[in-house]
């Protein structure tokens, strides 16, 4: 992400909305490929430059969950299927 930073704080990235670095990375940078990339790459320059929260999306914010258990792979994979018993 290092090099992203530089890249797009040299023409102003950080005064551009989400769409307008998506749009500059698609037009000035094509080695980004898909549409994709892109918007991983903008949505890491804005959480890096203060723009964006963790977790931040278009429609409002997200929370995961995680969890580790001391279980083999099936004995997971038979909790995660299972019904509960009632």
């Amino acid at each position: 992400m290092g090099a992203w930073l530089e890249v797009l704080d040299a023409p102003g990235a950080a005064d551009w909305a989400h769409g307008e670095i998506v749009a500059h990375l698609e037009r000035e940078h094509p080695e980004t490929g898909s549409s994709w990339w892109r918007q991983s790459i903008t949505v890491g320059y804005e959480q890096a430059r203060g723009k964006r929260a963790v977790g931040e999306t278009a429609a409002g914010c997200q929370v995961g969950v995680q969890r580790s258990v001391a279980a083999s792979a099936a004995e997971t994979w038979e909790l995660i299927v299972s019904r509960p018993k009632l």
